[in-house]
């Protein structure tokens, strides 16, 4: 195991690419451990919230991952390669945490198989370049599946430092992204289950979780922006993402040339992990099978899929795939098929993994912050506009940390009219039309040249100063 962590560190180490995505949620986090380090207001990032528009991202972000790149800031400052690197040493935990949860439960040949599928996918390998809370997640999950594993496969009562362990562990899950949250409702479930009946183990962990997100709701985020997009739940929206995540998990074996080896390998392998899953819910129902049922179901009762939602998904889908393979070993008698099932399985991956590597890209990332074109607007606005000036731009987290100018966006308008109407509300001084935006966000300016002065142009952007 160490020696595939050490492997995992020096490749992804080795080929960090310059530059960051577009993103935006990586600018939000990144201007908490701003503001964390220099003193300021958390909230205090030049993002104006727009309700209206509530996926491009909340008012807040929670306070554990800005925390995690406080210490890179603090040494290096505004240097993304740093923190890069704190994302790599958390995937490397990560694995560490996800070989502790199930190295209990595969033998060495079906675990160094899961670990290995996880550790070396494109996936992840892109992921390294991106400073977002998904990897910590990740995780701070795993650590808490396995003290929860870890206290109900003993039987003894837990003791006072394991119950606080697991209790700042499942804060630190919901501190990193709200959704680990589930932890603790998985626990609460599981206790159930298991004993019968809520222990006090399950309370005074729940107290302890407790107190820790009221203490964060008081100074730092709540998820109180969240409602404007709980507020977009329907059963349409559920439906469609059970498709979406389907397809988005289908994308593990993505070979990046044919879309009929990808179907046929994830059909095997699903089914194979959905046979695993049900065996094992019929001899005892675990944290882990408890925690992939209210997963699932939160993801897809949240209105708005994204592959990243998945990421908590991907070690337990491996898992249930070597395991079914392990059963075919263990309990049905047959180490022949098992054996070259697991073979099967790593050709199949690392002709995968091949190829998609074969497609990808090694150098700066092309589009995004690092781009020429965008050097040169930020560079423009902090040197030509006022401290106190309101941009309207489609990645308002994005200008504010690299110009220090507050910014906001509105996508959805049905006429003029509302555009305008906005736009006076956030008092905007500037209108950013780039290759981002709509057609009906430039044609707005078009329409109302009168009331616009282009100030600033490139390849990319246009820059109007509103009259």
């Amino acid at each position: 195991m160490l020696a595939i962590m050490v492997l995992v560190g020096i490749v992804y180490g080795s080929t960090l690419r310059a530059g960051h995505p577009w993103g935006g949620d990586f600018s939000q986090y990144i201007h908490h451990a701003k503001n964390l380090v220099e003193g300021r207001a958390y909230h205090q990032t030049g993002y104006i919230y727009n309700p209206c528009y509530a996926t491009l991202g909340p008012e807040t972000f929670p306070p554990v991952f800005p925390l995690i790149l406080v210490p890179s800031y603090y040494v290096f400052g505004f240097n993304l390669t740093p923190m890069k690197y704190s994302v790599i040493l958390f995937f490397l935990l990560a694995l560490w945490c996800v070989y502790l949860t199930f190295r209990d439960e595969l033998s060495f040949p079906y675990l160094i198989t899961a670990l290995s599928l996880l550790a070396f996918h494109p996936y992840f390998w892109e992921m390294k370049d991106e400073i977002l809370s998904d990897i910590p997640f990740l995780c701070f999950v795993y650590l808490g599946l396995f003290l929860i594993q870890k206290t109900y496969q003993s039987t003894r009562a837990p003791r006072k430092i394991s119950t606080l362990c697991l209790g700042l562990t499942i804060y630190s899950a919901y501190g990193t992204r709200s959704l680990g949250l589930i932890l603790l409702v998985s626990l609460l479930v599981c206790d159930v289950i298991q004993r019968r009946r809520i222990s006090a183990f399950a309370v005074t962990t729940s107290l302890i979780t407790g107190i820790l997100i009221v203490l964060q709701a008081l100074f730092f985020h709540s998820d109180r922006s969240y409602i404007d997009q709980f507020m977009q739940i329907n059963l349409q929206s559920s439906l469609q993402n059970a498709v979406l995540y389907t397809k988005r998990l289908s994308l593990f074996w993505n070979n990046g040339y044919s879309h009929s080896a990808r179907h046929v390998l994830f059909t095997v392998t699903t089914i194979a992990a959905c046979f695993a899953y049900g065996i094992r819910v019929k001899k005892t129902l675990g944290i882990l099978e408890i925690f992939s049922v209210f997963y699932i179901a939160a993801i897809i009762i949240f209105p708005f899929g994204q592959m990243r939602y998945v990421i908590p998904l991907l070690p337990l889908y491996v898992f249930y795939i070597s395991w079914a393979i392990q059963y075919l070993h263990h309990s049905l008698g047959t180490p022949r098929a098992a054996k070259w099932s697991l073979a099967a399985l790593l050709v199949a991956a690392f002709a995968v993994y091949a190829a998609q590597y074969s497609t990808m890209d090694y150098g700066p990332i092309r589009e995004g912050v690092a781009k020429k074109e965008n050097v040169e607007l930020f560079a423009y606005i902090k040197a030509h506009t006022d401290q106190n000036d309101v941009f309207f731009f489609r990645k308002p987290r994005v200008l504010a940390l690299f110009t220090g100018r507050k910014a906001s966006y509105s996508h959805d308008v049905h006429s003029d009219a509302e555009l305008w109407d906005f736009l006076r509300k956030i008092e905007a001084a500037y209108f950013i039309i780039g290759t981002l935006d709509t057609a009906q966000v430039a044609d707005f300016v078009e329409r109302q040249q009168e009331a616009f002065e282009l100030v600033y142009s490139n390849a990319d952007v246009h820059v109007y100063k509103i009259l």
